[in-house]
C-alpha cells in the first residue's frame, strides 16, 4: 500500500514537488545533471574506495556501529541524491530516513493498542550489499543497469551500504520496502498497524496479533534479514509499551527508563553543586538535550526538571565558561 509521507501540510509542503514512483534515469548525462556533478567526477568517485572515511560511531541506543562517511565533493553529491530519493512514493508505514518523519511519527500509529510487538533487524546496514543497492536502483527505481551500478558504487563501501552517507537510511528503507509491505498485508487483515523506523519494526492492534510473532520473524528471514532474538518484545496494555523509545500506552510519553536516566543526572548535578565540584560540559549538553526531548512529549515533567535545574543556572554557566577558557 503506497501513500504520501506523514507530514504536516504547510505553505512549503504545498509547493513540494510531485512524488515519483520511479526515478527512470537512463543516461549518465542525466544523472550528472541531477546530482550537480560531471560524468568524469562521478566515475572517479565510483572507482575510489578512498572517497570514504571509515570509523565507528555510537548510535542513540549507545551501540557502537561502523561508519563510512563520504569525503570532499562526494558528500554534497550524495546529499543531492538523498533529496532526489525523498521524492519517491513509499508506504506510509515507513518512517526512517524520510523528511518530516521521526521516531515520534513512527510511534504515533501504535497508541492505545491492546498489544504491541517490536522487532529489531540484526546488522541492518551491513546486511545490505552492493547487489541489493543495485537491485533497488535498477528494478525499484527504473534506472538502466549502468546507472544503477554507478549509483550502487557511490553509496556502498566494502560491499556494504555506507552507513553515515546522506542517502543511506532512505536506501535502506527502499531495500526493506517489500518486507514491510508483506507484514502490512498480514496484519491489516486483522486490524493491525505496522511501521518501520530504520531497523525497528513495530506491529500493534488487537490482542490476537500476538499469535503472529513467529510468522513475522519468518517473513523477516525470507526477505533476507535476521530478527534480533533478544529484541523481540510482545507487550500488553497493562505493561509499558515502547516503540522507538516512546511510551505509547496512551498519549506519546517518555519511557520510564529515560525518565530514570534524567532523574539520575539531575541528582548527580545537585550533589556536585553541594560538594562544589563541576559537571563536564559534555554531561551538561547531554542533560540539556534530554530536557529538550522530554519537553516534546511531557511538558509537565520537563517543567519540573527545568525548575530544579533553573536553580543551578549560575553553576551551569560557570561550568560552560570554564570549558571555553584556554588552558593555563
Amino acid at each position: 500500500m503506497s501513500s504520501k509521507p506523514n507530514v504536516k501540510i504547510s505553505g512549503s509542503a504545498l509547493r513540494r514537488p510531485k512524488l515519483l514512483r520511479r526515478l527512470d534515469i537512463q543516461t549518465i548525462e542525466h544523472l550528472a545533471l541531477q546530482l550537480g556533478s560531471s560524468q568524469d567526477e562521478l566515475l572517479k568517485f565510483a572507482a575510489s574506495p578512498r572517497a570514504f572515511r571509515t570509523g565507528f560511531f555510537f548510535d542513540k541506543k549507545g551501540k557502537q556501529r561502523p561508519k563510512a562517511e563520504p569525503l570532499g565533493r562526494l558528500k554534497p553529491i550524495l546529499k543531492r541524491l538523498n533529496a532526489i530519493l525523498q521524492r519517491l512514493d513509499l508506504p506510509l508505514a515507513m518512517h526512517g530516513g524520510r523528511a518530516g518523519c521521526s521516531n515520534l511519527t513512527n510511534a504515533q500509529p501504535h497508541r492505545i493498542k491492546d498489544v504491541v510487538l517490536t522487532f529489531d533487524i540484526k546488522g541492518f546496514f551491513p546486511s545490505i550489499s552492493h547487489q541489493d543497492v543495485f537491485d533497488i536502483f535498477h528494478h525499484r527505481c527504473g534506472c538502466k543497469p549502468e546507472i544503477a551500478r554507478l549509483l550502487a558504487s557511490l553509496t556502498t563501501h566494502n560491499d556494504q551500504l555506507a552507513q553515515g552517507s546522506p542517502p543511506s537510511t532512505i536506501i535502506a528503507a527502499l531495500v526493506a520496502e517489500p518486507l514491510i509491505k508483506r507484514i502490512e498485508t498480514l496484519v491489516r487483515l486483522h486490524g493491525g498497524e505496522v511501521t518501520l523506523y530504520v531497523d525497528d519494526i513495530a506491529v500493534s492492534g488487537p490482542s490476537r496479533l500476538r499469535e503472529f510473532k513467529q510468522r513475522i520473524i519468518d517473513i523477516i528471514t525470507q526477505e533476507g534479514f535476521e530478527s534480533h532474538a533478544d529484541k523481540v518484545h510482545v507487550r500488553s496494555r497493562d505493561e509499558e509499551q515502547i516503540v522507538t523509545g516512546v511510551k505509547v500506552n496512551d498519549q506519546l510519553d517518555v519511557s520510564g527508563d529515560r525518565i530514570g536516566l534524567l532523574r539520575g543526572q539531575v541528582r548527580k548535578l545537585e550533589k556536585l553543586i553541594e560538594s562544589n565540584e563541576l559537571l563536564s560540559p559534555q554531561e551538561v549538553g547531554d542533560l540539556v538535550g534530554k530536557l529538550g526531548y522530554l519537553s516534546r512529549l511531557n511538558r509537565g515533567a520537563a517543567k519540573h526538571y527545568r525548575k530544579r535545574i533553573g536553580r543551578m543556572e549560575e553553576y551551569l554557566q560557570r561550568t560552560q565558561n570554564l570549558a571555553r577558557s584556554p588552558a593555563t
